[in-house]
C-alpha cells in the first residue's frame, strides 16, 4: 500500500483509514502482499456497493 499512498498523495496512515472505509462498505478487501510478508494489498471487490 505504500506504493498507492504515493501515488494518490496521502500518507500511509492517512491511505490506511481511507482503506478501512473502503473496506467497510465492502469496495476493497485486503490481501497479503506476495512479495513482502509485511506488507498488504488492498484488492477491488465489485464495481457495485452490496445491498
Amino acid at each position: 500500500m505504500h506504493e498507492l499512498a504515493e501515488a494518490v498523495v496521502l500518507s500511509r496512515s492517512g491511505l490506511a483509514r481511507l482503506v478501512d472505509r473502503l473496506e467497510k462498505a465492502r469496495y476493497v478487501t485486503r490481501a497479503p502482499c506476495p512479495e513482502d510478508r509485511r506488507g498488504q494489498d488492498a484488492v477491488l471487490t465489485r464495481s457495485e456497493k452490496p445491498p
